[in-house]
């Protein structure tokens, strides 16, 4: 691990159709920028995914001097005019604005950091739905960890995205008292990764969906960085 303390830097990346706050530990110099990568991917903006969301922060903070890191908060979509016959895709298309959303994040943090060479996106909870339909986009992402991901197949809409050619590996953790995120749902979205050639490792903690139990962070934490360490 490095021996650095990185200073934060806060910005704004405005998008074609909103703006999306960001916190990185991006340094001119890139003789010390680290060359494995994070990409932290929010909850729902619209329902506990602000800037202040502990889990996010924590982790995020306990990571800072050891990765080239970024993490992004969407700011909500705002819908006025969407045609009365897609609103049964109302939902799809608000998740797509996310995603382009996302997609620019990605952009940013290539440009700032420029010696990766490995790179893992990493979702929670709302956030794990953006990132498995990011990494299927982009092929400089080379891993995905999703945290407590509350998606079913029937949330997928990506699944017709996935390529032959489509070659990586990830990993969900999720709380064994976590009544949001369904060990049914993630033992079948395993079982369809498993399908498409994708290797996915499983690993739970003894907490729930919020991680506020005792040691629930540095438990996360460490299951991710041997992950990292490993892959």
């Amino acid at each position: 691990m490095a021996n650095y303390n990185f200073i934060l830097t806060k910005d704004f990346i405005y998008t074609s159709n909103s703006k999306v706050f960001v916190e990185h530990n991006c340094i001119e110099n890139d003789e010390k920028q680290l060359s494995i990568g994070i990409i932290f991917l929010p909850p729902n903006p619209e329902w506990e995914g602000s800037e202040n969301n502990k889990i996010f922060n924590e982790l995020f903070y306990t990571l800072k001097n050891d990765f080239s890191i970024i993490k992004c908060v969407f700011q909500k979509h705002k819908i006025d005019n969407f045609n009365n016959m897609y609103k049964n895709n109302y939902k799809n298309y608000k998740n797509l604005l996310y995603v382009r959303d996302a997609s620019v994040v990605v952009d940013f943090f290539f440009q700032k950091f420029h010696n990766i060479h490995k790179c893992f996106i990493v979702g929670y909870s709302w956030g794990c739905q953006i990132a498995m339909n990011i990494i299927m986009r982009r092929p400089e992402l080379t891993s995905f960890i999703l945290i407590s991901p509350t998606l079913s197949l029937a949330d997928c809409d990506y699944r017709g995205f996935i390529i032959s050619n489509f070659k990586t590996n990830g990993m969900i953790v999720y709380g064994k008292n976590d009544s949001l995120s369904s060990k049914n749902y993630i033992d079948s979205y395993k079982q369809f990764l498993n399908s498409k050639k994708i290797n996915v490792n499983i690993e739970s903690i003894d907490t729930n969906h919020y991680y506020n139990t005792n040691n629930a962070i540095d438990d996360l934490r460490k299951v991710i960085l041997n992950f990292i360490n490993n892959n």
